[in-house]
This record gives structure tokens, sequence and C-alpha cells, in this order.
């Protein structure tokens, strides 16, 4: 279990889900896709609207394994 990393499947779990971080509009533009609506998640996290729920849960349940792993 020492090489079970949380913090890939957190980067993952992002990918999927299409979210990243963005902490101006500079690098909100960078990284936006067009025709997308985006919602902030906190602390410059952004995520498509439509998938913001999903990656909610997700980084929920991964943050609950990674403090049973501590």
């Amino acid at each position: 279990m020492k090489n079970y990393n949380v913090d890939n499947f957190i980067t993952e779990a992002m990918e999927r889900h299409g979210a990243f971080f963005a902490f101006s509009d500079e690098q909100f533009k960078q990284q936006k896709k067009e025709g997308i609506n985006y919602s902030s998640m906190g602390v410059g996290l952004i995520c498509p609207t439509e998938n913001a729920d999903a990656l909610a849960i997700e980084l929920k349940n991964l943050s609950k394994q990674k403090r049973k792993l501590k």
C-alpha cells in the first residue's frame, strides 16, 4: 500500500473531468476550451460545469482515502 499515491489519482481525475488550475484570467484563457462553460471549485480549480459535481465527489473520496493512509 505504500506505493499507492493518491495524488496521481487526483491528477487523473482532474484530467478525466477536464479540470485545471488557473490563478489568473490569463491562465484561464490559455487553458479554456471554446464552447465549454466552466465553474470555479475554489483555490484556483476550474472544471467544466457539467463535470463539476462528479469531480467534487471523486476528489472527496480520494481525500478520504488519502487520510486513511496517513
